[in-house]
C-alpha cells in the first residue's frame, strides 16, 4: 500500500508509516533522515526568526523520538545518523 505525503500529513503520521511497514533497520535509517531533515528546517527558522516554525519543527522531532523509543529503535535511529555524518578526522 503506497503513502502519499500531502501538506497536511503530520511527521508523526509519516514516521509511524514508515516503523510499520519497514524493517527495524530501513525505519531507524528512514527515521534518521526524518529527523535530520527537520533539525535543518528547525535550525533554518530559527536563524531566520520565526518563532512559530521552530516550534513546529521542534514538535515534530520530539514526535519522532516518542515514536523510535516506543518501537525500540531510538539508539539505532541516532546510529544511522552517525554513519551518514561525514568523516572528520
Amino acid at each position: 500500500m503506497p503513502f502519499t505525503i500531502t501538506p497536511k500529513a503530520s511527521v508523526a503520521s509519516v514516521a509511524t508509516h514508515v516503523v510499520q511497514n519497514h524493517s527495524r533497520q530501513e525505519s531507524a535509517t528512514l527515521l534518521s533522515d526524518m529527523y535530520g531533515k527537520q533539525m535543518e528546517y528547525m535550525l533554518a527558522s530559527l536563524a531566520s526568526g520565526d518563532n512559530k516554525a521552530t516550534i513546529k519543527f521542534a514538535e515534530n522531532i520530539a514526535d519522532i523520538v516518542t515514536i523510535a523509543k516506543a518501537h525500540n529503535i531510538h539508539r539505532d535511529m541516532h546510529v544511522a545518523r552517525i554513519k551518514a555524518m561525514p568523516y572528520r578526522g
